[in-house]
Order: structure tokens, then sequence, then C-alpha cells
């Protein structure tokens, strides 16, 4: 299904579009679970976008663009209206929120080179958790982490200390690139790979 909005203004339409009532909510998945109809569903996306907005951004620190981010998001409610279940009288967020950060996390594991599609639930945890763990036991250098944090890390993701000590390394050296140099990077690995933009 084609969305009738460019990408470039996906905060200002974020901003803009009203949060759905409940009894609007619930006609609107009605309508497109049972008739598909796409008005239905563009309402219903565009009364998300900003929950979609809000958790792409949490994930920027990645390097990625947040347009693409915004629409594995788009992917992940789009999933959570199909398979959205009525009759349990909860709102669709609670639900829809799951599915959008399940489709964005999957997006850049998929295209962030350090961890392979192979990778294992802990190397994932270890992938997504490591700078917060470092704030959590208070190291807040950018510096890389002494043996006493890193076996800290170790023990809470139950992962070895020098799986730790791997992904620091990998994080550390992504960071410190600028941000337009790692994009440039990727547009040209896109273009390379024959992905279009």
């Amino acid at each position: 299904m084609k969305m009738n909005f460019d990408k470039n203004k996906l905060i200002t339409l974020a901003n803009k579009t009203k949060v759905l009532e409940k009894k609007e909510e619930i006609k609107l998945i009605k309508l497109w679970q049972t008739k598909k109809d796409e008005k239905s569903l563009e309402k219903i996306l565009k009364s998300y976008m900003r929950l979609i907005v809000s958790v792409a951004n949490k994930y920027l620190h990645y390097g990625l663009p947040r347009e693409d981010l915004v629409q594995e998001g788009i992917v992940g409610i789009m999933n959570a209206i199909e398979k959205f279940d009525l009759s349990k009288g909860f709102r669709l967020s609670t639900y829809s929120k799951w599915w959008i950060r399940a489709l964005i996390q999957e997006y850049i594991l998929k295209n962030w080179s350090i961890v392979k599609a192979g990778s294992s639930a802990s190397q994932k945890a270890l992938f997504f958790n490591l700078n917060k763990l470092k704030k959590i036991i208070n190291y807040n250098s950018f510096e890389f982490m002494g043996n006493n944090e890193v076996q800290k890390v170790a023990k809470i993701l139950k992962v070895k200390s020098s799986q730790v000590e791997t992904m620091e390394n990998r994080l550390t050296r992504v960071h410190s690139t600028p941000r337009s140099h790692r994009r440039s990077i990727h547009t040209q690995l896109a273009r390379l790979c024959g992905v279009p933009k």
C-alpha cells in the first residue's frame, strides 16, 4: 500500500495528527481486518505516526537514517493491526509498540555489519544493551571500559567477557566515526549492493 505523505515530513505529520478515540480506533481496525479498507488503515497509521517516530528516535544513535527506521516502524504497526485481537479490550498502542520496536531492531541488525544475521540472542542483547549497562554501572567515559566494568556487563548479560570487549571495540569504533561519514558509507554500500535508496 502506498502512503500519501512525503517521508521528509514524517516528524511534522507525527506532531500534527491526533490520537484516535478508542471507539474510532476499533471501528477502523475492524474495517481494515474485515474489508481491507485502505482509508481506515491510512488513518490508523497516521494517528500512530507519533509513536512510530518516538520509537525510531530511540535508535538513531546506531547511525541509520530516521526515515528508514520509521518505515520499519510502519511495517511493524501494520503487522500489529493485522494480528490485533479486538476481543481482548486493549488499545492498539499497547500491542503495536512491541511490533514497532521488533521490526526496527531487526532492521538495525540486518544493516549493521558488526552483528551478523545469525547472531545469537545473547549477542543481540549485548548489542542493544551495552551502552545502557555502561550508564547503569556509572561508566560515563567514551574510552574503553576497564576489566571490572567488562566483568559486570558480562555477568548481567550472561556472556563471556571477551564478547563484551569485542562488541565494545566495534561500537566505540563506529561511534567515533563522524555521523556524516557513516551516512556516506551507508549510501555507498547501498549503491554497491544495488539497494534502492
